[in-house]
């Protein structure tokens, strides 16, 4: 992501300060200053926001930056930076038809909000156009690279300025929260991953049209064969503590098959048992079983 920052320093504006530069340009790039100086044992003293995010799993990395100071005394700040964020707001429990929101906040880590305070830009960028506060870049062929994300499609996003207490023992800070709301694209993983289940459990219905004496053998080697596909595809399913959609699916699968075999096992038992031979409505049941079992698997 790309942070940037601007911010005024009075202290910077001198004209007295300017001259003595004899800088050309309009701007001071401080990033090369602070270089050259701290290679010769010299610490400017120039102020930076102590920035954090508090939600990152570890300190962001900065692949490049740039500080720019102006005539004006305005100073502009600008990171691009990898960071891994903690989301505790996900939950998963309707996966693969989820849909989250991802929060991206920062806060000053030793200024109040009476301090420092986060506000929306004001002005415009070199090309013109009102500059908002929060944007996605494009990618090489023009078009928002979010929007091209394999997994993810992009549902809303939205920033917002608050204060926010970090804790019960620390004052305010002020907090720019940006909110990101995104839905999975589940037609990839319904196609790869339910689809399947689903036709091995129609082969364990189809199995009551098959020889008896081969029902309850064909239903556990399609159980056997669920059970595998569902410990391969497992890593595909966030490790949560509840149960997901898709557990929910699996496990009527395997309800679905444990019934069958335990009709081909009962009706099995009806046909071979001797005692049960003499009885009257032994196949009238045997018919009522068959017939259960069929109008149950094929609606499935």
């Amino acid at each position: 992501m790309f942070f940037y920052l601007e911010w005024y320093d009075t202290r910077l504006s001198m004209p007295a300060l300017w001259d003595a530069l004899q800088v050309p340009e309009t701007f001071i790039d401080i990033t090369q200053l602070v270089s050259t100086a701290g290679a010769q044992g010299i610490r400017p003293l120039i102020w930076l926001p102590d920035v954090i995010f508090p939600d990152s799993q570890s300190a962001p990395v900065t692949t490049q930056q740039y500080i720019r100071l102006y005539p004006n005394g305005e100073i502009r700040y600008m990171r691009h930076m990898i960071i891994s964020l903690l989301q505790s707001t996900f939950s998963y429990e309707q996966y693969p038809h989820d849909e989250q929101t991802i929060i991206i906040r920062f806060y000053s880590l030793t200024m109040y909000s009476s301090q420092l305070l986060f506000v929306a830009p004001t002005e415009t960028a070199p090309s013109g156009i009102n500059q908002p506060g929060f944007s996605f870049a494009n990618s090489y062929n023009g078009e928002v690279s979010f929007a091209q994300n394999p997994l993810w499609n992009l549902v809303d996003s939205s920033l917002s300025y608050t204060s926010m207490a970090i804790n019960q023992y620390f004052g305010t800070r002020s907090t720019c929260l940006i909110t990101i709301t995104v839905s999975r694209k589940q037609s990839g993983l319904v196609t790869r991953m339910a689809i399947p289940v689903l036709f091995l459990v129609l082969l364990a219905g189809i199995a009551f049209w098959a020889d008896p004496n081969d029902r309850v053998g064909t239903t556990m080697t399609i159980i056997l064969a669920v059970a595998a596909f569902y410990i391969v595809i497992f890593n595909n399913i966030p490790m949560v503590g509840y149960i997901t959609s898709f557990d929910s699916y699996i496990l009527g699968m395997f309800v679905t098959l444990f019934g069958c075999c335990v009709l081909h096992q009962s009706i099995a038992r009806l046909k071979v048992t001797d005692k049960i031979h003499k009885w009257p409505l032994r196949k009238l049941t045997i018919r009522i079983l068959e017939c259960f079992g069929r109008l149950v698997m094929i609606p499935e």
